[in-house]
């Protein structure tokens, strides 16, 4: 048997600079800070040029420091607000989030992101294998992979991927694989939050985007029967880890943004990005990535936690995970939820907020990166609605990227 190390090198990540992240209704652009001094504005003499008619020719300027990086205003016609108010100088900090009018939205990120590649080498083999074992090639120990999940084969001067019989599947370019399949340069494989991408020199990279989905909507709309316009013009992004919330008052479309930037139930017209890739074309390749929590609690409360846990991930796992490996991910859930001392309890003797944590649970067992909620705190106490916005920021902080829609009252 040939280990992982024998199949694998690692890349060494590329060297890191915080990053301006810069969105309008006309695009979505991340900048890195690479140098110390850098001036943005209409003007293309600027280092950082955005190019959107409420900008001024040289708008603002980013200014590395002993201590950091500031913002400073250069006597802009809109300025830059922050929070609820106008600063002409600030310390950036991370997460910092600027206006410039209703359009532009800025967004400082001190630490982008990493995403773990690795490049993988034939080596003199025919075959490498993939899938949740160790007994595999390019071992990918996630609850979405099964045990040996796919393939990738030489077949003369052919390089050919199969799917093992999976539970979730495999995509290429899009599309589920339904029988082996030749590869190209270029070709995108998606085997759960992993893309691996075959390269002209035969190698295959392969980048783990768990923790890294970036979510972009442009100029979704969404009409209904009698020409009733639901969504008009909607534009948005939301980055890898942010927790966001979307709020509103009762009626007035959230549910229905929600089931759009899901793709459960598409607009009628504009586009839903994933990092990049059409969700609505390649919804399947990413419908395990996505975690929905419906207003209304749907879990047995005849059952205890654990036995309800354990349902759940007998449905949702790959159907060649032991009892064993189940259990286990049951008790890190429970863990991760603060409900490792309720796990005997049944769950209609738990409070709002636990019962609210199972329904979360079910979904977090598979470990998702986008994750919606509709209403998740409708009906609580503060102190309770406090715990559990507490507990989704911290999904975030751990890989997460969060969305919420909550009502105004």
């Amino acid at each position: 048997m040939t280990s992982q190390s024998d199949a694998a090198t690692i890349l060494a990540p590329d060297e890191e600079w915080p990053v301006l992240q810069i969105t309008t209704p006309a695009s979505v652009q991340e900048i890195r800070l690479s140098q110390p001094r850098m001036r943005a504005g209409r003007s293309p003499h600027n280092e950082i040029v955005i190019s959107y008619p409420t900008i001024s020719r040289h708008h603002f300027e980013i200014s590395k420091t002993d201590t950091g990086y500031t913002i400073q205003d250069l006597g802009s016609k809109l300025g830059l607000l922050f929070g609820d108010r106008p600063v002409n100088h600030k310390h950036l900090e991370d997460g910092d989030t600027f206006f410039i009018g209703a359009n532009v939205k800025l967004v400082f990120r001190q630490s982008p992101v990493k995403i773990l590649q690795k490049t993988i080498h034939f080596q003199g083999k025919t075959v490498l294998r993939i899938g949740r074992s160790e007994d595999n090639d390019i071992q990918i120990d996630h609850p979405q992979i099964s045990r040996h999940h796919a393939k990738i084969e030489r077949q003369g001067t052919a390089i050919v991927l199969s799917d093992l019989g999976s539970s979730n599947g495999v995509f290429c370019n899009g599309k589920r694989l339904t029988k082996p399949q030749s590869l190209r340069v270029g070709d995108k494989v998606r085997i759960g939050p992993y893309l691996l991408q075959i390269n002209i020199d035969e190698t295959i990279t392969v980048d783990n985007e768990a923790g890294s989905i970036r979510l972009d909507a442009f100029g979704l709309e969404k009409v209904v029967k009698g020409n009733k316009k639901l969504l008009h013009d909607i534009s948005l992004s939301i980055l890898p880890r942010e927790f966001v919330v979307i709020a509103g008052v009762s009626g007035c479309g959230k549910s229905t943004l929600l089931k759009a930037l899901t793709g459960f139930t598409p607009a009628s017209s504009g586009t839903v990005l994933i990092n990049g890739n059409d969700l609505y074309r390649h919804f399947d390749a990413y419908r395990s990535e996505f975690a929905y929590v419906p207003q209304e609690d749907i879990v047995h409360k005849e059952l205890t936690v654990a036995e309800a846990l354990n349902f759940a991930a007998q449905l949702r796992m790959p159907a060649d995970v032991t009892p064993r490996e189940r259990e286990q991910r049951v008790v890190e859930v429970m863990a991760i939820l603060g409900l490792s001392d309720r796990r005997d309890v049944p769950i209609k003797n738990l409070s709002g907020g636990q019962l609210k944590r199972v329904s979360i649970g079910v979904e977090l067992l598979t470990k998702p990166s986008l994750f919606f909620l509709d209403e998740a705190t409708s009906g609580l106490d503060p102190g309770t609605e406090a715990e559990v916005m507490c507990l989704l920021r911290g999904l975030a902080n751990d890989g997460c990227t969060v969305v919420l829609i909550d009502t105004l009252h």
